[in-house]
């Protein structure tokens, strides 16, 4: 075999690919001597050539250019994302392989404003659940962001929305002692006695978390119903 045999990994992908096509080509008519012979010839062939390493790296490269749109995005790096779209970086990318967290999360967790501006200027989503039912907004109040929070709210996000546990902004904000994100949440006319998939609510989060300023403020809000 020539020098694109050498490859361990165009070797092993070459043998996936072989294994695929016995499978698909298999049937009573066809000898299986002679499909596995010609097959093999084929696929040795196209891995000589170099075919199959050309076909893993274009497809790493595509991955790793999602993965490094969104990095840019968590980073702040606005003019670095710019620069992988004219690369070819899909902008809608999803961390499919952790969290289904596009750029817009990304972003709203490390409370990168212009990058989220620029984001939701170039209809990415920005509402979004990821896999665990998060949006960026929820995102945002988890992490503290509050001028991230205004902004995606002010742009149509869904204030009343709730991960796959039950939060809802007043249980993020709350469970992480921003007392500042609750009374916005307040202000907004947001309940904040609603009670999660664990029958608990924000005043029960606060006070499991011993976040003070949080218990008095939600207790002053509504002492009877937000245990």
């Amino acid at each position: 075999m020539g020098a694109g045999a050498s490859s361990t990994d165009g070797e092993y992908k070459a043998f996936l690919h072989l294994k695929e096509e016995y499978i698909k080509n298999k049937s009573d008519n066809v000898d299986d001597a002679d499909l596995l012979r010609n097959l093999k010839k084929e696929f040795e062939s196209k891995l000589n050539a170099g075919d199959f390493n050309r076909e893993a790296e274009e497809k790493d490269e595509d991955i790793d250019l999602g993965k490094i749109f969104i990095e840019a995005a968590r980073s702040g790096d606005l003019d670095r994302m710019k620069q992988l779209v004219v690369q070819g970086a899909d902008i809608t990318a999803e961390r499919r392989m952790s969290t289904g967290t596009n750029a817009c999360g990304a972003a709203a967790q490390c409370g990168q404003l212009e990058v989220i501006t620029w984001l939701v200027k170039q209809n990415v989503p920005f509402d979004k659940k990821d896999f665990g039912g998060s949006t960026p907004l929820l995102e945002a109040c988890r992490c503290g962001h509050l001028h991230i929070v205004r902004f995606l709210a002010e742009a149509g996000a869904n204030m009343e929305v709730t991960d796959a546990n039950g939060w809802t902004l007043g249980h993020a904000a709350a469970v992480m002692g921003h007392i500042d994100m609750l009374q916005w949440v307040q202000e907004q006319g947001l309940d904040l006695t609603l009670r999660d998939h664990l029958n608990k609510t924000p005043l029960s989060w606060a006070e499991d978390n011993q976040h003070t300023e949080c218990i008095e403020f939600l207790q002053n809000i509504s002492p009877n119903r937000g245990k």
